[in-house]
């Protein structure tokens, strides 16, 4: 269970330091948790600071993404390291601009986008808070045992992270 006082020190810490701040992989569940079970008063107080925590981390990636190629930045949550894959990856592929060329369109060429995304079952291990999956749908939040059909590409990372299971 996360108290104020955590999520405080967390708050510091991301704001004091340039890189991603170790934090635990269930801290946005478990403060949406503290959220559901606070007066309204301080409600907004703490939804505050833990939104300011998602931006700063939010941000570092970005600019960690614009400024390296680097695959993986330390102490990422699981949903963070898809994010930061996928702002990687459309960084690099914009610097095909620079070589005066089309750039790829994900399109066929009527112009309709391509909506056949290989999804997978997978049953989460631990809690896991929302995120927008690779097909830019939103998935979750999720509890220890739900099982959800995913996109392969989240699926995976999951998996690998130990969130979650095939299922």
């Amino acid at each position: 269970m996360i108290t104020y006082a955590d999520i405080q020190k967390i708050h510091m810490n991301e704001k004091a330091a340039t890189e991603l701040q170790k934090i635990d992989n269930c801290f946005y569940y478990d403060a949406a948790d503290l959220l559901t079970k606070i007066d309204a008063e301080h409600r907004e107080h703490i939804s505050k600071k833990v939104y300011e925590i998602f931006e700063r981390r939010r941000n570092k990636m970005v600019f960690a993404a614009l400024r390296s190629g680097q695959k993986e930045l330390a102490n990422m949550l699981p949903a963070e390291k898809i994010f930061y894959g996928k702002i990687a990856k459309e960084i690099e592929d914009y610097k095909e601009v620079l070589s005066g060329e089309p750039t790829k369109d994900k399109a066929d060429n009527t112009g309709a986008a391509n909506t056949q995304i290989k999804k997978v079952r997978i049953k989460f291990l631990t809690p896991f808070p929302s995120i927008i999956g690779s097909d830019m749908v939103h998935y979750g939040p999720f509890k220890e045992g739900d099982v959800a059909d995913m996109p392969l590409e989240n699926a995976k990372v999951l998996v690998e992270e130990e969130a979650a299971e095939e299922a």
